[in-house]
């Protein structure tokens, strides 16, 4: 078995990445205003400096190397929980790194979409335009218990670091050289765990296809979405309303500096 992590971590801020709305808890569809909801003629904001900080100590301290500068991109794909249709995602600013044994591929910075409940149909945006660090592996892990371990470990890093307490995972499973099978979304260790030992079980007996799933906590199950996308479905192209940041931070009278090539 291959398994790889794309690890979603959110940054302890007091707003979200592109506006000044807060992240802190609060009724559905109220922390909210036209920048993160996606209104006609709205425009992001530079990204939230304390986010991007986030970032690069934890690129730091995954041994990745950092880039000067990187482009913020439009991902293009429907979903009801995406009001823009599209989420603003980073180049990596930190690439090649390694942590446990385990290589780090990348890690970029992006904004959450909102939460969608498809029982009910309904959305709520609150949580959409939050900061979050994506941390992409290599595909390293051979057993349930090194998944185990290197989840528990960088769980232990972030608390170390003081970055996050909240984590979620997507994990990418194939066995015997099979098709790579992504499961998304998967709130805990315990949960990630149990997605991969029921991906390679169900996998020796079915096959598997290139497709993402998602999984059911309740029953330990995962379930199909939809087959996987391509970098091409994703259509990027370079958000126009945003300068390069540098991923330095290097900060002169007390402000961030930005490159704007």
């Amino acid at each position: 078995m291959k398994v790889g992590f794309e690890l979603h971590v959110t940054p302890l801020t007091e707003s979200k990445m592109y506006c000044d709305c807060p992240t802190k808890n609060a009724q559905p569809n109220l922390q909210v205003c036209p920048i993160c909801t996606g209104q006609p003629g709205s425009k992001p904001m530079a990204p939230n400096e304390t986010a991007l900080r986030a970032g690069i100590k934890l690129a730091k301290a995954l041994n990745c190397t950092l880039n000067e500068s990187v482009s913020v991109m439009r991902k293009h794909y429907f979903y009801p929980d995406l009001p823009n249709n599209y989420q603003l995602t980073s180049e990596p600013f930190g690439e090649n790194g390694s942590f446990n044994n385990v290589g780090i591929t990348e890690i970029h910075f992006e904004e959450d979409p909102g939460q969608y409940d498809p029982k009910s149909g309904l959305v709520d945006l609150n949580r959409s335009g939050s900061p979050l660090l994506e941390v992409v592996t290599e595909p390293d892990i051979d057993s349930i218990e090194k998944a185990r371990d290197f989840l528990e470990e960088f769980s232990a890093l972030l608390g170390f670091l003081g970055i996050s307490q909240k984590i979620k995972a997507d994990t990418n499973v194939s066995i015997n050289g099979g098709a790579r099978v992504e499961v998304k979304n998967i709130g805990s260790i315990s949960g990630a765990l149990n997605a991969i030992q029921y991906e390679v079980n169900r996998q020796a007996k079915e096959g598997a296809v290139l497709e993402t799933r998602h999984y059911d906590k309740d029953t330990m199950t995962t379930k199909p979405a939809r087959l996987k996308e391509t970098v091409a479905d994703y259509r990027y192209m370079r958000e126009p309303n945003l300068p390069r940041p540098r991923a330095s931070l290097q900060a002169k009278n007390g402000s961030t500096t930005y490159s704007t090539t």
